[in-house]
């Protein structure tokens, strides 16, 4: 069981789609589909809000109301919840009624399913990740949660390091980081080509010598801008194009406004379509504000989407992507023609601000308790706001991906989990 909840969702689909779609007749395929909304619209124990199976995107509702699938995504998510959350012993009865018969008598109902199969691509033409999954591990509570109301996906997410001593502690995120740097400076081809002992440290001494560039021109943004990068990296599943050291060392007239840009694929979104994720972050005291000032780099951003699609295509790879994965990357946002995948612009938000919590008279079980009370209180409260200030901005053609993180003391912090990185503490 150990090796289903840790498997990789996304290797699995891949693996889905090259070995058991082929086994299926094609003629049965969208009644199965059929199948699995018809059992989840009628399966009362299973809440609304639930996913099925890791990505977020097939909740039960959306699964149900749904009629564009990735049909290896979604039979890889159903069999990962069926594995994970289904004593089969306590539904003998129900699955002995999941019979052809019943597959038949879903025929007609299930003419309106499209399906998507996921192309057996070269893996070396499309992106992968550049961090593991464990670059999340210093967050050990999370709320996730989507806005509704807007007619693109749009997910709030808010998470938490340890609290220790009525305090958020903050010292494994700071070990994560420092091994996130040469993936956050360095891009693909760069840290490929350190094949050797001595080449890895002299990779991670030239990284080292970039992030203190970065943090000396720019002390106020760099963690937002790599905590930013880990969630659209691992939470999001939407690997690196350019990070903003990559983004200001391109050359050229047409310049990016984006804090990074990362590529969604519809592989991990469930989305029909890719999405280019423009990034923008702000720590500051308050999370209104903090919202405020990145809102204002996201309008900048639309703003100037034409360019950022131009700087995307036009961008010399060479040193960044391999040549398949550059053709692929150059066809996806430049399409040959109208049948041709494309993809749409989305935003990737990183917010940080410093969590408010009564701790007079509170132990250390209470105060984590309230602590993570307020988290949840905050994060709702600001889905209200971001929606306001999505809708009054004329921003709903597209999807935002909000990851919020709290700090004891965000407008300080922001600068000190740095200079203790680069003083090794």
């Amino acid at each position: 069981m150990d090796a289903v909840t840790t498997c990789d969702i996304n290797e699995a689909s891949r693996l889905f789609t090259v070995h058991v779609i082929p086994l299926l007749k094609n003629s049965l395929c969208k009644d199965i589909v059929k199948a699995i909304q018809v059992i989840l619209e009628d399966d009362n124990t299973i809440p609304e809000d639930t996913i099925i199976g890791k990505i977020s995107g097939y909740e039960k509702k959306n699964i149900i109301i749904s009629t564009n699938f990735n049909l290896a995504d979604l039979l890889c998510n159903a069999f990962y919840y069926a594995l994970t959350c289904v004593k089969n012993r306590d539904c003998k009865a129900e699955t002995k009624a999941i019979s052809k018969d019943f597959l038949q008598s879903l025929h007609e109902a299930a003419n309106c399913i499209q399906l998507r199969v996921q192309e057996k691509t070269n893996p070396d033409s499309t992106l992968l990740p550049t961090l593991s999954a464990d670059s999340l591990s210093p967050f050990v509570f999370d709320n996730k949660g989507v806005i509704n109301g807007l007619p693109n996906k749009t997910t709030a997410q808010i998470y938490s390091v340890l609290i220790r001593n009525n305090k958020f502690d903050f010292q494994k995120l700071k070990e994560k980081l420092f091994e996130t740097i040469n993936s956050y400076v360095f891009s693909r081809v760069s840290i490929d080509a350190a094949d050797t002992l001595a080449k890895s440290r002299t990779l991670g001494i030239k990284g080292m010598q970039r992030f203190l560039r970065i943090y000396k021109d720019d002390a106020e943004a760099l963690l937002g801008e790599m905590l930013l990068y880990i969630f659209l990296e691992v939470a999001l599943k939407a690997p690196k194009i350019l990070s903003k050291i990559e983004i200001d060392e391109v050359t050229g007239i047409i310049k990016s406004k984006s804090e990074c840009i990362h590529l969604l694929a519809p592989f991990n979104s469930g989305l029909p379509s890719h999405q280019l994720v423009c990034g923008a972050s702000n720590i500051c005291g308050n999370l209104h504000d903090a919202v405020d000032r990145a809102f204002s780099k996201i309008i900048d951003i639309e703003a100037n989407s034409d360019k950022e699609y131009q700087f995307v295509s036009n961008t010399n790879y060479n040193q960044i992507l391999s040549p398949d994965t550059t053709a692929f990357l150059v066809k996806l946002i430049v399409p040959e023609d109208d049948k041709s995948p494309t993809a749409d612009m989305s935003f990737g938000v990183f917010l940080g601000y410093t969590i408010h919590v009564d701790a007079e008279g509170l132990n250390n079980d209470e105060y984590r308790t309230a602590a993570h009370n307020q988290l949840v209180a905050d994060i709702e409260e600001m889905k209200t706001y971001v929606y306001d200030k999505i809708i009054n901005a004329g921003l709903q053609g597209y999807s935002f991906y909000f990851y919020v993180v709290p700090f004891n003391d965000a407008d300080n912090e922001r600068r000190s989990i740095i200079e203790e990185i680069i003083a090794g503490g």
